[in-house]
């Protein structure tokens, strides 16, 4: 119901590492109540940084209230409450411990994250690249800017900012950045020579909106000083109007339509052109868009959030998407009842989903006892 993100950045204590902490609570995860001017939620939050041992090394709570002036916003998955914290670190593992507690009907989130850190030792190190967006305020690096919290960047505006860290000698030192795109190569390349006045540095490169064309990209930075060379790896996608936040790959997203494509659009694909495939997927959606007159489309929405879901909880030997869990919860959702039982006879692991407003009952059997729960009856509703 909330995301914490936490990014390492260079200290100027080359001993310590500095931690920034975000929280992000959507809107929709609390609960509003009705007042003469809005809706109001009270909420408390907490983090709590553990050493490996269970040591508590640092300690913050948040406790405040959102007021709104319509419900519309009480129920927004895309309006968040932001928190942020920042403390220092030494190079070992640590534990995150943080909760979210809705004041209003006492439910409390909880989410654990470990952070390794014991590879940020030595003289020349680079921390990775820190992905920036637009949201008014202070949050740690230049003002106007916080990291992204997922690998999906919304807007990036006129272009895109990077934050860039590490540890070096005060002399001459190389930064290469390099964006790659999925099937078009090198998008954009920038090298930055400069002499530093100390042990550590901190840089941020900006890349212009008009060198991003596609969704999915790789960005390679490197640190070159004394013919010493390291390099960090991040991966981002893109969000492209009309197209839902949850797709990071369009040729991928086509393929998970699979369960409710008719024949002739089947067909249809089979004869397009790769250049085309972008309009045919926006066509397929369009027609299905059950609130035309919106820039969003709900029921695209939801379905891939159901692949999203599939690929995280079903995944096996194929992705989650491709088994037969993952078919049936794309197709009807959360089942209204589940039950496993065990067959010891057989070695047999048998599960039902129940779903009652359709009258549908779905039994899948793990026959080898890795997990890997096949439908005992094929759903004829799809051709496998």
């Amino acid at each position: 119901m909330y995301s914490l993100i936490s990014h390492p950045v260079v200290h100027e204590n080359a001993d310590s590492i500095r931690i920034f902490v975000y929280f992000h609570i959507p809107y929709s995860s609390l609960q509003f109540v009705k007042e003469k001017s809005g809706f109001r939620a009270e909420y408390e939050a907490s983090l709590s940084v553990l050493s490996k041992q269970g040591i508590q090394k640092y300690y913050r709570v948040w406790s405040d209230s959102i007021s709104v002036d319509k419900y519309a916003k009480t129920t927004s998955s895309r309006l968040f409450v932001i928190l942020m914290t920042e403390f220092p670190a030494i190079p070992e593992e640590i534990h995150l411990e943080s909760n979210v507690m809705d004041l209003d009907n006492r439910n409390v989130f909880e989410q654990t994250d470990v952070l390794d850190l014991t590879s940020y030792v030595g003289e020349f190190l680079l921390y990775p690249p820190i992905i920036l967006v637009d949201r008014e305020g202070s949050w740690g690096f230049v003002d106007g800017k916080i990291p992204t919290h997922s690998k999906m960047v919304r807007e990036i505006g006129n272009e895109l900012t990077i934050f860039i860290s590490g540890r070096i000698q005060p002399e001459e030192v190389k930064i290469m950045t390099v964006l790659n795109s999925k099937g078009k190569g090198n998008l954009w390349k920038e090298e930055q020579s400069f002499q530093p006045d100390s042990k550590h540095f901190s840089d941020y490169q900006n890349i212009p909106d008009s060198v991003f064309n596609g969704m999915k990209y790789s960005m390679k930075t490197f640190l070159i000083q004394r013919k010493k060379s390291i390099s960090k790896t991040i991966h981002f996608s893109l969000k492209k109007s009309g197209i839902s936040e949850f797709i990071t790959d369009i040729d991928e997203a086509i393929d998970q339509m699979r369960y409710i494509l008719e024949n002739e659009e089947k067909t249809e694909l089979k004869k397009s052109k790769r250049k085309n495939r972008d309009m045919l997927f926006r066509s397929f959606w369009k027609n299905r868009d059950p609130s035309q007159k919106t820039l969003r489309n709900e029921l695209m929405d939801e379905y891939y959030r159901r692949v999203n879901y599939a690929n995280e909880h079903f995944k096996g030997f194929q992705p989650g998407w491709e088994t037969d869990m993952g078919m049936i919860y794309i197709l009807f959702g959360i089942p209204d009842d589940v039950e496993r039982t065990n067959d010891h006879r057989q070695r047999k692991v048998y599960e039902s989903w129940h779903y009652f407003e359709i009258n549908k009952d779905f039994v899948f059997v793990d026959e080898n006892g890795f997990g890997d729960f096949r439908l005992k009856t094929p759903y004829f509703g799809y051709p496998r």
